[in-house]
């Protein structure tokens, strides 16, 4: 299995970051609970109405108070939005501690990509290669309760009468709502529904190759 690539590498730099906070700003319908709070390097916030990007080096503020102001991006620490909702969403982890939430809605061929559906973040390739693990039911499991034992790199896990049954073997795709797997005892794989399952796990994961630049925590609980 191919064991190359990076995840989102938009979204680390700046204007592309800027797009996405603005994707965020659309998919919350109606007036926001709370404004934007953007935290400067001094100490000093500045709660906000809107954010704009004027360049790719500074943002444009219109403040709570309708007064403008523009900052460079270099001296925001941080930015603060609403507040992240509880979600029953499959949680797709990334070594490194990334984390995508959404809709398991294909792969390709080869099986590199795992496509996802988020709320927030839209339709999202995941290349393979940089997976730790998929929690189908959240609700049931977490990522580390998703353990595998020495000498297994890649396990599906299915809800037991007690704890959880694990089945080694190979992920060979993804589908919708689907992963294609071979046990380790079959001659051949074959397609497994995520509704049967709890989550999967996958060793020798491969971390970010260029250090990210920013952190973007969006409202559904992705990172």
């Amino acid at each position: 299995m191919n064991r190359n690539g990076l995840f989102l590498q938009g979204l680390l730099k700046l204007p592309s970051l800027c797009a996405v906070l603005g994707a965020v700003a659309v998919a919350q319908a109606g007036p926001r609970p709370l404004p934007w709070q953007v935290v400067l390097r001094d100490g000093s916030v500045r709660l906000c109405q809107t954010i704009s990007a004027s360049s790719g080096e500074s943002w444009r503020l219109i403040q709570a108070d309708g007064s403008e102001q523009t900052v460079a991006v270099r001296q925001v620490l941080a930015l603060h939005g609403a507040r992240a909702q509880h979600s029953q969403l499959p949680e797709v982890h990334l070594v490194g501690g990334d984390v995508v939430r959404g809709l398991l809605v294909g792969g390709d061929e080869g099986g590199n990509e795992l496509f996802v559906q988020s709320p927030v973040l839209g339709r999202t390739s995941i290349p393979v290669d940089r997976l730790d693990g998929v929690v189908l039911r959240p609700g049931v499991a977490s990522i580390e309760d998703l353990r595998l034992p020495s000498g297994v790199e890649e396990a599906l896990f299915q809800k037991a009468r007690l704890g959880f049954d694990r089945l080694a073997g190979t992920v060979y795709q993804f589908g919708e709502g689907r992963v294609r797997f071979q046990l380790d005892s079959a001659a051949q794989p074959r397609w497994f529904r995520s509704s049967d399952l709890v989550g999967l796990r996958l060793g020798g994961g491969m971390s970010r190759e260029v250090a990210a630049g920013a952190e973007l925590i969006t409202r559904a609980g992705d990172r």
